[in-house]
């Protein structure tokens, strides 16, 4: 979630890894996603992995957006 109400906007990548080293972009984020002020994205996906990592990259100069990552890990095997 982008917590600032001003005019910044983020870019979001999910990436996950089988070993912590190499990383790839997660389906639908082959780009980064723009996620405008006091906005959000969503990602699911039932397709498990070692490791899950969000990058994030603030787009407006001088601007830093404050940002608030949710995590749930919900597995139902």
């Amino acid at each position: 979630a982008n917590n600032d109400t001003g005019s910044d906007s983020l870019d979001v990548n999910i990436q996950f890894s089988e070993n912590g080293s190499d990383w790839f972009n997660a389906q639908g984020y082959t780009a980064a996603v723009a996620v405008a002020a006091n906005s959000f994205d969503t990602f699911a996906s039932d397709i498990l992995h070692h490791f899950y990592r969000v990058r994030v990259k603030a787009t407006s100069a001088g601007n830093q957006a404050p940002f608030t990552i949710y995590w749930n890990l919900v597995q139902s095997q």
